[in-house]
C-alpha cells in the first residue's frame, strides 16, 4: 500500500473515532455499528488532560472565526451561570467554558478541554430552566467522563493540530457546510461523513452522570426525560430529524431509563432562577430576523394568550432592537415595580436609555442595579459601555480593568476593554488589550504582533513593557506546545 494512501486511511480512521466523540456536531440520521475493538488504554494514555485542553483551544479558535458566537452579555452570563452551577456538583476538577451559538437549531455539543456550546434554539425551545439545564448537564458529563479521550486512537502522522482542524470542521459544518469542509485537513477527511454519534454506552453514561449532577445542583431531574419526550413527539411530523435527535439518538428505553433514574434520586430542595423566562424571551427577541416582526409576534401572543411578564419583557427587548428604546422604558420600569428588582430588568432598562443616547440616565439605572447585584457581569459590562458612550474613558477603562480581574478570559469583555483603551488614546494600553483579546480568541500570532508594536516603542512605560514581555513569553510557549 502506498504510504500516502496508508496515511489517508489512518487519518480517516482517526476522524471516525474522534468525530464520534463530538456530541452534538454530527449530522445525518443513519445508525452506524463501527464494532470498535476495546483498545485497553486508559484515557490518559489515549489523550492527556493537557492535550485535551490544547486540542479544545485550537478547535475553539476555528469555531470563533467561522460560527456566529452570541455576543449578548446577559444571555452569555446566564448560560455560564447555569453551567457553572452544575459543574460544581459534577466532580469536574477542571475549568469549563460555556458559550452560545446564535442559531435556531435545537442542539448542543461538548469539545475537548471542557468547551461546551449551546445553540440559542435550545434556549428558546425548552419550557423550563431545568429542561435547559438538563442538556448542559448531559454535555458536562461527556467531558467529566472523558468520552473524547476514551475514543481516541493513536495514529501515525496525525498530530494535534491536524486533529483539531478535523474536529473544528465537523463542528462548523453543522451550520456552514462549505466552511466546515474547508476546515477539515486537506479535504481528505471530508469523505468520512460526520454521521457519527457517541456510542450508546457513552450516551447512557452521560445521562446517568448528568442526572446526578442536575439533581444535586437543585434542578428537577425529571426535566431531562420531559424534554426528550417532547422532542421525540415533535420529530414525528418532520421530514428529517431535529439536529439534536440526529446527534443524541432517543429510544423509548432511554427515555424510560432517564425517568426511572430521576425518580430514584434523593429529593432535594429545588430551585429554578426567576430569570429563565426573561432570558428565554430575550433570546427570542434577539434572534429574530427582524425586530419589527418580533414585536408583532409578541403582540399577537399577548392578544391571543394574554399578557405575561416574560412577553412584556421580550417585547421591550425587541423595541430596543428596533431603535424604539423610548417605548421600552415604561414597560421595563413597570416590571421592576411589579415583578421585583431583578438584574435582568436593570440591564435592559439601561440599554433602552443608551439606545436613546441617555448615558447619564443609563448609569443611574446601572448603579441602582449594581447596589443590589455588585458582581453581576451584564450590569458591569453595560456600565462600561455607558461610561464609554458618555465620553468618560478614564472611568470606563478603570471599570474594564476591574471587571477583567473577575472575568480574565472573557472574550467579549476583552474586546470592549480594547475599544475603551483606543478611545482613551493610550496606544500601549490599546495594544496590550487588543493582544489579550486576540489571545483569548486563539489567535496567538496576531496577539504577538500587537505586542511587537509596543515593545519597539520608546514611549511604553516600564510596567507596560514588563507586562508585554511576560505575555509574549507565555504565548510563544503555547504556540510551541500546539505545534
Amino acid at each position: 500500500m502506498p504510504r500516502s494512501l496508508h496515511q489517508l486511511l489512518q487519518r480517516a480512521a482517526l476522524l471516525i473515532l474522534i468525530g464520534a466523540a463530538l456530541c452534538g456536531v454530527a449530522r445525518g440520521n443513519q445508525d452506524l455499528d463501527l464494532a470498535l475493538p476495546e483498545m485497553g488504554e486508559p484515557a490518559n494514555q489515549a489523550m492527556t488532560p493537557a492535550e485535551e485542553r490544547r486540542l479544545g483551544r485550537q478547535i475553539m479558535s476555528e469555531v470563533r472565526r467561522k460560527l456566529p458566537i452570541m455576543d449578548d452579555p446577559l444571555i452569555n452570563h446566564y448560560v455560564r451561570d447555569i453551567g457553572g452551577r452544575i459543574a460544581s456538583y459534577a466532580g469536574a476538577g477542571r475549568a469549563f467554558e460555556f458559550f452560545t451559538i446564535n442559531n435556531g437549531q435545537i442542539n448542543a455539543f461538548a469539545m475537548p478541554g471542557g468547551y461546551i456550546g449551546m445553540y440559542t434554539g435550545l434556549l428558546t425551545e425548552t419550557q423550563s430552566e431545568s429542561e435547559f439545564a438538563s442538556v448542559i448537564a448531559h454535555e458536562i458529563a461527556h467531558v467529566t467522563q472523558r468520552h473524547i479521550a476514551r475514543q481516541r486512537l493513536r495514529a501515525e502522522g496525525v498530530n494535534l493540530r491536524t486533529t483539531a482542524m478535523m474536529l473544528a470542521g465537523l463542528v462548523i459544518a453543522t451550520q456552514n457546510p462549505e466552511a466546515g469542509q474547508a476546515a477539515i485537513m486537506g479535504g481528505a477527511a471530508a469523505g468520512v461523513q460526520s454521521r457519527l454519534n457517541f456510542s450508546r454506552e457513552f450516551e447512557r453514561e452521560a445521562d446517568r452522570v448528568g442526572l446526578q449532577a442536575l439533581a444535586e445542583a437543585g434542578f428537577r431531574p425529571e426535566a431531562m426525560a420531559d424534554f426528550f419526550e417532547r422532542l421525540q413527539r415533535a420529530n414525528r411530523y418532520r421530514g428529517e430529524p431535529l439536529p439534536f435527535l440526529s446527534t443524541h439518538p432517543l429510544t423509548k428505553e432511554r427515555i424510560t431509563r432517564a425517568r426511572e433514574r430521576a425518580q430514584s434520586l434523593p429529593r432535594r430542595n429545588r430551585f429554578e432562577s426567576p430569570a429563565y423566562p426573561f432570558v428565554r424571551a430575550r433570546a427570542i427577541a434577539l434572534t429574530s430576523n427582524n425586530p419589527d416582526q418580533a414585536i408583532a409576534s409578541f403582540d399577537k401572543q399577548i392578544e391571543s394568550q394574554g399578557r405575561t411578564p416574560a412577553r412584556t419583557y421580550g417585547r421591550a427587548v425587541a423595541l430596543i432592537e428596533a431603535g424604539r428604546g423610548e417605548q421600552a422604558i415604561e414597560p421595563l420600569e413597570q416590571l421592576i415595580d411589579s415583578e421585583g428588582e431583578y438584574s435582568v430588568f436593570y440591564t435592559t432598562l439601561a440599554e433602552a436609555h443608551l439606545a436613546e443616547d441617555r448615558s447619564t440616565k443609563a448609569l443611574d439605572v446601572l448603579d441602582n442595579g449594581l447596589s443590589l447585584y455588585p458582581g453581576d457581569y451584564a450590569l458591569r459590562y453595560t456600565r462600561i459601555k455607558a461610561l464609554l458612550a458618555g465620553g468618560q474613558t478614564t472611568q470606563a477603562l478603570r471599570a474594564a480593568d476591574d471587571a477583567k480581574r473577575d472575568f480574565p478570559s472573557d472574550v467579549q469583555l476583552l474586546d470592549l476593554r480594547a475599544r475603551v483603551a483606543q478611545a482613551g488614546g493610550d496606544r500601549a494600553k490599546q495594544a496590550i488589550s487588543t493582544a489579550e483579546y486576540y489571545a483569548a480568541l486563539g489567535n496567538l500570532r496576531g496577539a504577538l504582533r500587537q505586542l511587537d508594536r509596543i515593545l519597539d516603542s520608546a514611549t511604553v512605560s516600564t510596567y507596560q513593557r514588563s507586562r508585554a514581555e511576560a505575555l509574549r513569553e507565555r504565548w510563544q510557549r503555547r504556540l510551541e506546545q500546539d505545534r
